[in-house]
């Protein structure tokens, strides 16, 4: 525990400047438009009427911004760009729009510590620098991680969603798929094809496929809760959306510069993925491939966002010295 308190020290030192960035410059008006609907929420936590789902589920990363603004933590700035946004009313919103951003950054930092962590225990070194480095180089940490949204949890339940299937440590499986429930379900959506995967290129290892049959409760479980319980884009509940309007947002311009073109670290790492294990390749792959499918179908938006998610897991695959779908002994696997 103290040497993840070290690393953690580390990763906050190192990684401050991107908070420092993405709070002075950053402009809601421009991207981010969600931030709306989130300082809502942290005016009034666990309040379901404060804004529509799915953004009113996403009580955790709203929950740590709220106690945050509370305990009265703000950055004090001569100007911001936020003052000029349109969401800018107060110093309500100013604080909110802080606290987001602070709340999201932590996680960020916390989910990167446990990376070092894990690879440290797995007989990988020290990596604090290098996992810093593949993490802070990705494009979308200073405009969408370290935001006033959810992303930053996103990365976290990711790590422990991977730990737990790596490990073989449902716990970990169920806190992250919580975690991921309650601040960003896509995480749960990736990860459920990624566990069956695994389970179909190692079938001596039953314990991915209890981890993707758990997951894909949890992925019921929230589209019941949507549509039983808390309204709001029922439109993105249903796929009998026009096949036209899929083609043409698909294969447009603007979609496949902002999606695919932007994602040189992810090509990096899945390249080296690829050359490392093809097996876990595809299922990564086909995981990815479902999120695609899932937005253009049913959101029609965030594709390259939701791909940001799974980052954690790529630097993973990357720095763990063995591969996952070969750590277990025999003896072992017949255990689980």
């Amino acid at each position: 525990m103290q040497r993840i308190f070290k690393d953690l020290v580390i990763i906050l030192v190192f990684s401050y400047g991107l908070l420092h960035m993405s709070y002075k410059y950053m402009l809601p008006d421009l991207a981010n438009h969600d931030f709306r609907k989130y300082n809502e929420m942290v005016k009034t936590p666990f309040d379901l009427s404060a804004a529509e789902a799915p953004f009113v589920i996403r009580q955790v990363p709203t929950v740590v911004a709220y106690a945050l603004k509370e305990a009265g933590i703000i950055y004090r700035s001569q100007q911001i760009a936020f003052q000029s946004s349109r969401y800018y009313h107060s110093d309500e919103d100013l604080r909110g729009f802080f606290a987001l951003i602070l709340s999201n950054y932590l996680a960020l930092a916390v989910s990167l510590a446990l990376i070092v962590s894990y690879i440290r225990r797995s007989g990988g070194g020290g990596q604090v620098f290098t996992v810093l480095a593949l993490a802070v180089g990705y494009f979308m940490v200073p405009i969408t991680v370290i935001a006033p949204l959810t992303h930053g949890y996103a990365w976290l339940a990711c790590v422990l969603i991977a730990i737990g299937m790596f490990e073989h440590r449902m716990w970990l499986i169920l806190l992250g798929a919580a975690l991921s429930f309650f601040s960003r379900e896509t995480v749960i959506v990736f990860f459920c094809p990624f566990a069956f995967a695994c389970y179909a290129f190692n079938r001596d290892i039953r314990f991915y496929r209890n981890a993707g049959v758990v997951l894909l409760l949890f992925a019921i479980s929230f589209y019941l809760t949507r549509r039983l319980l808390i309204p709001g884009h029922e439109e993105q509940l249903s796929v009998s959306r026009s096949t036209t309007t899929m083609l043409q947002y698909a294969f447009s311009g603007d979609f496949i510069f902002q999606t695919f073109l932007t994602q040189a670290a992810v090509a990096f790492l899945c390249y080296r993925l690829f050359r490392r294990s093809k097996q876990l390749f595809a299922a990564y792959m086909i995981s990815v491939a479902v999120i695609i499918i899932i937005c253009i179908v049913v959101l029609l938006a965030g594709v390259g966002r939701i791909i940001g998610e799974s980052y954690p897991l790529l630097i993973l695959l990357f720095l763990l010295p063995r591969s996952p779908l070969q750590r277990l002994a025999p003896a072992a696997i017949q255990q689980v």
